[in-house]
Parts: C-alpha cells; structure tokens; sequence
C-alpha cells in the first residue's frame, strides 16, 4: 500500500537541504516532511530551482521552481512521482496546467548516476 497523495506541496515549514546541481538548475529535498512507512517506503518533497540557461533553452520564461512528492522504495530500488507543482517566477503562484484524471503511477527502477539515485541514496540511509 502505498502513501496517501492528498497532500499539498510543503511552503514555510519545509526543510530544503541542497542535494545536486546540474544544468536544469539547482534540487533540494524537504528532509522535515518526510513520510515513513513500515514497508522501506518513503515519501519526499524534490524541488528543482531552474537556472536562467535552461529555462531559456526550454521557453520556460514564467516557471520558476518545480515541487515533487516522489514514493520511493528504497529496498526495491523504485520510484515513482505521485504529486508535482509548478511555480511561477514574479507571481509566486502555481503555474495552472489542465485538468486530468489522475492514475497512480507504476514503480519504476531508479535509473544510475541521476537526480532520482542521489535522492534514493540520500533519504535511503
């Protein structure tokens, strides 16, 4: 059974702790609001700052962060990205995206020498 995901992206208490940085820009995770299960599953916030660079090789002139709730299975190696948000740059708003039915997501292996592996090695201690 997996973690609930009626749940909403942390803001002031949140804990972001640095965890990488690449050409997309720059990833922090939330190491307050973590969820345990008693299964080796954990839930946590990912969040990507963007850099200028990449946002404008994308046209993503308006986003500014992005915010993940990622299950993570750490025995099994798996992952999978329950809830995602996106904020806007001058607004400090939610970024609106369209309406859709949500489907909970398979697991997937944590792919090598990415973000998703240095968040598993991470929170998977």
């Amino acid at each position: 059974m997996g973690i609930p995901i009626f749940i909403n992206p942390p803001t002031f208490s949140a804990d972001w702790k640095f965890l990488q940085k690449n050409e997309k820009g720059e990833f922090f995770y939330d190491a307050e609001n973590m969820i345990i299960s008693s299964e080796q599953t954990i839930g946590v916030w990912l969040k990507v700052v963007y850099s200028v660079t990449f946002k404008e090789q994308e046209g993503l002139k308006d986003l500014h962060q992005t915010i993940g709730f990622w299950e993570i299975r750490c025995k099994e190696r798996k992952i999978r990205l329950l809830l995602l948000s996106h904020v806007s740059e001058e607004k400090g708003e939610e970024v609106p995206s369209p309406p859709r039915v949500f489907q909970i997501p398979d697991w997937e292996p944590i792919p090598l020498n990415t973000i998703l592996n240095e968040l598993h090695e991470t929170v998977c201690k």
